[in-house]
């Protein structure tokens, strides 16, 4: 498993606000990398509430109006003063497109960072003397008199509230929830939104080394039920491939070959699934040998 995966941070984090949001799925619509002319100014996500809805009950959506302006940060940028400044100029320009030129007061801005952006707290308080007020853990909100803006820090976000967008991150740490993200994911494993999420995070955490793509140990931890469950079926299909090759080789040499390939066919197997974003397959391959065997065959394992 070589090369280098680009994970789709803009994507996984629109992702994360759908799973977040969930609950509120009948009066929230998303519109994703929004064109708002013939240039190259997109609006990350366009979060729109239906009209006349009652208010959200989520700390993170709780300001939204009707047209909900979202503008990332994946990690290793910085939420900049420019970058405000910039968002700014397409929620002005947002009621043109819609054709709504009275609309402006029906808009929130939301920027979002895996960072606290501190030169830009300090522009709010040295250009409008205004700070920004936390409301909750990784939530603050600040009024400049144009038009509502709140600022979300992945990090700070309380896991227990917002356990995917708090695991939105490619530094794994003791901190991070990752055995509650598993046990989280586990009922929503044939959702595309979470398919989705699940295939950033893994990648987003794999570690290079020599040219190839390994866990790091939290993500190993993560799917050590798996890999153990892999490594038994490899075993079970091991001694059985063992068995037929005795008949021809030897019995016990057919067996102890059959043992060693089956521990290393499954194991790399499982590492292509991941690699190839087929993270749902993985539990298929130990409840059906027969597809197991089949994807072993393909990949010449």
């Amino acid at each position: 498993m070589s090369g280098k995966y680009k994970v789709n941070w803009h994507s996984a984090l629109i992702s994360g606000l759908k799973i977040e949001l969930s609950d509120y799925s009948d009066i929230l619509s998303f519109s994703t990398e929004l064109t708002l002319n013939t240039g190259p100014r997109r609006i990350d996500c366009l979060i729109i509430k239906k009209s006349n809805s009652p208010p959200i009950d989520s700390p993170i959506a709780a300001f939204f109006k009707q047209y909900n302006v979202i503008d990332y940060k994946g990690p290793g940028e910085s939420m900049r003063v420019s970058n405000f400044y910039k968002a700014l100029s397409y929620v002005f320009s947002l009621p043109d497109y819609l054709k709504l030129p009275s609309h402006l007061d029906d808009i929130t801005l939301t920027l979002i960072s895996h960072k606290f952006p501190r030169k830009l707290a300090s522009h709010f308080r040295t250009k409008y003397s205004k700070a920004l007020a936390k409301i909750m853990p990784g939530v603050y909100h600040i009024d400049i008199g144009i038009l509502p803006i709140q600022v979300i820090i992945l990090p700070e976000l309380p896991p227990d509230r917002y356990l995917w967008l708090r695991c939105l991150t490619n530094q794994l740490n003791e901190k991070t929830p990752v055995r509650e993200l598993a046990n989280a994911y586990e009922t929503h494993q044939e959702d595309p939104e979470y398919q989705n999420f699940m295939n950033a995070f893994i990648h987003a955490n794999l570690i290079s080394k020599e040219g190839e793509l390994i866990m790091c140990e939290a993500l190993y931890d993560l799917f050590a039920d798996k890999i153990i469950e892999n490594r038994q079926e490899g075993l079970r299909i091991g001694k059985k491939q063992g068995l037929e090759l005795g008949k021809k080789q030897g019995l016990e040499l057919g067996k102890k070959q059959g043992l060693e390939l089956g521990q290393a066919s499954i194991l790399s197997l499982v590492s292509i699934l991941i690699a190839e974003n087929r993270n749902n397959e993985i539990a298929k391959i130990t409840q059906e040998p027969a597809y197991c065997a089949k994807l072993l065959k393909e990949y010449h394992l």
